[in-house]
């Protein structure tokens, strides 16, 4: 039993050391995300003619771009060299459905607030509350059969009976004649 205890210890100083790592990368990223280095072509608003202007953007701002980019169902018209020809072939593509409905996915959860799921913690297998009911029921198991919990130290076990407590309604029911203001 001691050395499950020491397993579970391991565990969890390992699981912290994981979300410190996953803290400060995640700080690193939305600093890294608002560097201004990424060039764009935007679509002037005053041009009738469909105009496109260059802009730097953020990295943060180019990956959603391309996500809303990705989630739009258009074709997408790109200019090749033929291997064989040796001309220039405009080729036409649309993008997969499949993908499509994902990025429509992560743009409405974000707008809505929600953050991403992991989808590896539906293989995971065992569920937050029902780790929670298991390390808690073994704890107590633990703590039943040898007096020890994980971290090794032993409880009090007592054989003397629980006391009850007596409401006393009156004087005379108060043992020794104790008066008034002596029970508060």
């Amino acid at each position: 039993m001691h050395e499950e205890g020491i397993t579970r210890e391991k565990d969890m100083i390992q699981h912290g050391s994981k979300v410190r790592a996953g803290g400060i990368i995640s700080a690193l990223f939305r600093s890294i995300g608002t560097e201004m280095t990424e060039l764009v072509l935007i679509k002037v608003p005053d041009s009738k003619s469909g105009k496109m202007e260059p802009r730097f953007v953020s990295k943060a701002e180019a990956i959603v771009r391309d996500c809303y980019e990705r989630a739009l169902p258009k074709k997408i018209e790109t200019v090749e060299l033929d291997e064989e020809t040796g001309e220039e072939v405009t080729v036409v593509t649309s993008p997969d459905p499949k993908m499509q409905l994902e990025y429509r996915k992560i743009i409405f959860d974000r707008i809505a607030g929600k953050a991403g799921a992991d989808d590896s913690s539906k293989d995971a297998g065992e569920s937050v509350p029902d780790r929670v009911s298991r390390l808690n029921k073994d704890r107590l198991n633990d703590i039943a059969m040898d007096g020890e919990t994980e971290h090794g130290k032993t409880t009090k076990k007592t054989t003397r009976k629980p006391r009850i407590p007596v409401r006393l309604r009156s004087e005379s029911e108060v043992p020794g004649g104790v008066q008034g203001d002596a029970l508060a």
